[in-house]
């Protein structure tokens, strides 16, 4: 008898597994399908015109075409990039190393490179925590904060701003940032950093599903964590926090 029940359990969780690797599937397909479908569409197309009307073109025509493909390609091989890394992290690849750090030397590399990447848009900066030296992964963190920054860009209109405060709560340290964008479903908030899982209000913003679930697995490894709060039509924050560790010399 108890044989049996064990064995209609392992069963019943086998199935469940099967269950979900379906459903992590049926999302990546849907993820890819959106993501390559458009780049490769627009090299299609100036492939075809280039194939067919090359002769009766302008050099500056040809060359506006020519420079349209290459930025697709450049998004196809970012997305490639992207997966693989995203796979690397899920199998363990990338190590956890926390030391001692000055955190104004990570706050300077994080502003210096938001600033050089989404140039033109407003973006406030605050360091807020009197602690000079810290212990953590900067590699990884530095990761966790420029992906939900991007994030935080993606879904802002342009004239909008992101804001960004690293301070100290107590025993931990924040990382917050603050967008002005569509918002997310109150009821969806807690599937966010489930694989391959986009609000259902994201429409045609590009994007993998799977930067929130690194997010989390970077955070998890600090012992930390991801805080989100969000309002439809206001915008989102995103509170990334590791415990606060000092570093020596504080």
């Amino acid at each position: 008898m108890l044989a049996r029940i064990r064995t209609h359990l392992t069963l019943s969780q086998q199935q469940r597994e099967l269950d979900q690797q379906r459903q992590l599937m049926a999302r990546f397909l849907s993820m890819a399908s959106h993501e390559f479908s458009t780049p490769l569409a627009v090299i299609r197309s100036v492939l075809d015109i280039l194939r067919h009307h090359r002769e009766r073109l302008l050099p500056e025509k040809i060359s506006d075409l020519l420079e349209s493909a290459e930025g697709e390609v450049s998004r196809l091989n970012e997305l490639v990039e992207m997966i693989l890394f995203i796979n690397r992290a899920e199998q363990g690849k990338i190590a956890f190393n926390p030391r001692p750090m000055a955190l104004q030397a990570l706050a300077d590399r994080l502003q210096a490179r938001i600033q050089e990447v989404f140039v033109g848009r407003a973006f406030d900066f605050a360091l807020l925590c009197p602690l000079e030296r810290v212990v953590l992964d900067a590699y990884l963190i530095e990761h966790v904060v420029l992906n939900l920054v991007s994030n935080a860009f993606k879904y802002t209109p342009p004239d909008g701003a992101v804001r960004l405060r690293i301070e100290d709560r107590g025993e931990r340290l924040y990382f917050i940032v603050q967008d002005e964008g569509l918002g997310v479903p109150p009821q969806e908030i807690p599937r966010l950093t489930e694989a391959f899982y986009r609000a259902s209000n994201s429409g045609q913003a590009s994007g993998t599903g799977l930067g929130l679930t690194v997010v989390a697995d970077f955070l998890g490894r600090h012992g930390g964590g991801l805080e989100i709060e969000s309002r439809l039509g206001q915008g989102s924050t995103f509170s990334a926090w590791v415990p606060l560790i000092p570093g020596e010399g504080d």
